[in-house]
């Protein structure tokens, strides 16, 4: 929605490419880029929505908003602060949690047998020790 928003506002075409808008058509030199965005009427209620919710921040000023990267930015950090804010802060920290996760599981290189060996031979383990365990109670 913020993307459509901005093309209509700033006659532009606009394309998401991983963490940044692409310029497909049009141009922002010599464009007041804030002033002209935040006439189109979804914006304006975007940034009421975040200045009222959390204030503005580095990402969320306007004045940020003059140049394609910056764009991107403030869109992004805009489409975050739209989301009610007990959502915000666990959506924003996905990427860390993510990679926490993802390394506590890696395998050290060479040493997959070796640990496919271990988690073998623990799983076996542990099946044994129910079955022991069961036994002795009858």
């Amino acid at each position: 929605m913020i993307r459509s928003a901005l093309e209509e506002a700033l006659d532009v075409e606009l394309v998401w490419n991983r963490k940044k808008f692409d310029m497909v058509r049009g141009s922002l030199e010599g464009v007041d880029v804030p002033a002209q965005a935040l006439q189109h009427p979804l914006l304006q209620v975007f940034h009421e929505i975040v200045k009222l919710d959390y204030g503005l921040g580095m990402f969320t000023v306007p004045a940020h908003m003059n140049g394609l990267d910056n764009l991107s930015d403030w869109a992004y950090s805009t489409s975050l602060h739209v989301i009610e804010p007990a959502i915000v802060a666990p959506v924003q920290a996905f990427p860390d949690m993510e990679a926490v996760s993802f390394n506590a599981l890696k395998v050290p290189p060479g040493t997959l047998y070796q640990f496919h060996q271990v988690f073998s031979a623990n799983s076996l383990a542990r099946e044994l020790f129910k079955e022991r365990k069961t036994r002795g109670n009858r």
